[in-house]
């Protein structure tokens, strides 16, 4: 373990190298998805998407939590690293298995119910899917000891060579014309290499092991289930209406929705780096100091509202250049649910740290019934949307679900006291934002060149917003330090 009086530089070391490897992670991935996309077009696409969208539905029963509650208690333990993380190591083997077996089972119910869906053929696509799976959460289990040596740069690292991996299969398949199994295989490969980099890494603080407590595996599923509960539903949430999507309206529609959500899916990092690094010292402030805590959710929640704000507006100028330049003409069509998933940006922002903050404060039962709820509202809104409207009506369902969930975190929030409405730094916010948005509209109307105004725009938008103290970020690293 570190020492405590090392932890600001380490953190500091480990956020500045997180930066870059997110960067440069998003970057490869981003010649991913352009070099996939224009090769498989958009039914292939939709059928490759569908895959992983598939074997998503079932990660969460592999985790079920177990990471978090890793963390938590070889941070309260550390004597007790090694015993707990070989574990857990077996115990998330015995879940990964047992899920991958349900995953298939299910695949091919699918297959023989919806003999004319797409699921007969994606078979032997869908077993390297969960390959993949297996694999990408066993080396998960690992990342806890980054974690509590404060060596999540590994991490970084080792996702880094993965996704190069991944993106050198994936043009090699196309070179020599491998087909769409290859493609898919791509993506398990870079997960391989990942963890055989983990496991060559982690050996200082981890000697790989299996253990078999049987006594801590009830004391950790005990710990882990309300949480994995909670993470289910929200895993669901997210994956559900693609695979409704593919079920009803076919490959090509899920190819066009896909390629508009992974946009999304792309700018989502900004907020989870954000609420992973205030996390901590929330947790610190929710539980000693409610004033504290109060103001740094309130300053989190402009930054967010005022990021998420920028980007929707941004995306709503420029849905269809972002489309042409990701994954080209064929994909045109996913302008359209790009428009609506542009407002989901703002509110996923914002409704991602109040939920992060209802998760620090336990409040476990509410969380799950929520979810529940929204999960429900959502699958509703598909079957009666996709029918009419195909991806616009899947894009649409997840709009409304999200301001929902939005107007129900405010009011959970505001109920506990935790959250301020500070009329000055909304105004701020309105006039900074209507100056971006006419800045946008002009730049439109004398066809610059998209790229210079979908990041210069934003760029200035931020330095007002700094200048007049909306984004307060010497108040965040003022907080973190006392946290410290």
């Amino acid at each position: 373990m570190y020492e405590v009086k090392e932890a600001p530089s380490k953190i500091a070391h480990n956020t500045v190298i997180q930066i870059i490897g997110r960067v440069l992670f998003l970057a490869l991935s981003l010649i991913n998805f352009k070099v996939i996309s224009v090769y498989l077009g958009p039914t292939l696409f939709g059928d490759y998407g569908n895959v992983f969208n598939f074997v998503a539905l079932f990660t969460v029963l592999a985790d079920f939590g177990l990471f978090t509650v890793a963390v938590r208690e070889i941070s309260k333990k550390p004597n007790s690293r090694q015993v707990i993380l070989e574990n857990v190591f077996t115990l998330r083997l015995v879940l990964a298995l047992a899920t991958s077996v349900l995953a298939m089972g299910v695949a091919y119910l699918l297959a023989w119910l919806l003999p004319n869906s797409g699921y007969p053929h994606l078979i032997p696509a869908l077993y390297i899917g969960v390959f993949n799976m297996v694999i990408f959460f066993m080396g998960y289990v690992v990342d806890a000891a980054f974690h509590v040596e404060l060596k999540m740069y590994f991490i970084s690292l080792v996702e880094l060579i993965g996704k190069a991996v991944a993106v050198v299969g994936a043009i090699l398949a196309i070179v020599f014309k491998a087909g769409f199994l290859w493609i898919v295989a791509a993506v398990a490969l870079g997960t391989l290499v990942s963890f055989v980099a983990r496991l060559m890494y982690v050996k200082p603080y981890f000697k790989l092991k299996l253990g078999f407590d049987y006594k801590m595996w009830r004391w950790l599923m005990a710990m882990a289930v309300p949480l994995g509960i909670v993470f289910a539903l929200n895993n669901l949430y997210f994956k559900i209406d693609s695979i409704m999507l593919y079920l009803i309206s076919g490959s090509y529609a899920t190819g066009i929705y896909t390629a508009a959500y992974r946009v999304l899916e792309t700018i989502v990092f900004i907020s989870v780096f954000f609420i992973a690094a205030l996390t901590p010292y929330l947790s610190n402030y929710l539980e000693q100091k409610h004033n504290e805590a109060r103001k740094l959710i309130t300053v989190g929640v402009e930054i967010l509202l005022a990021t998420g704000a920028i980007i929707t507006v941004a995306l709503l100028f420029y849905s269809e250049e972002v489309i042409l330049f990701l994954s080209g003409n064929a994909y045109l069509p996913a302008a359209v649910p790009l428009t609506l998933l542009a407002f989901v940006v703002t509110f996923l922002y914002v409704n991602s740290l109040l939920g992060q903050v209802l998760v620090l404060l336990d409040r476990r039962k509410l969380l799950i019934t929520v979810s529940g709820a929204i999960l429900l509202l959502n699958v509703a809104l598909n079957f009666y949307l996709i029918p009419k409207f195909t991806f616009v009506g899947t894009a649409a369902s997840t709009l409304i679900c999200e301001t929902l969930l939005l107007g129900t975190n405010l009011i959970i929030i505001r109920w506990n006291d935790l959250l301020n409405f500070r009329k000055k730094k909304f105004a701020y916010l309105g006039l900074s934002l209507s100056l971006a948005t006419i800045l946008f509209a002009a730049a439109k109307s004398i066809n610059l060149f998209w790229i210079i105004p979908f990041f210069g725009i934003p760029a200035l938008y931020f330095w007002l917003l700094w200048r007049q103290g909306v984004l307060p970020l010497n108040y965040i690293s003022q907080q973190t330090a006392k946290a410290l």
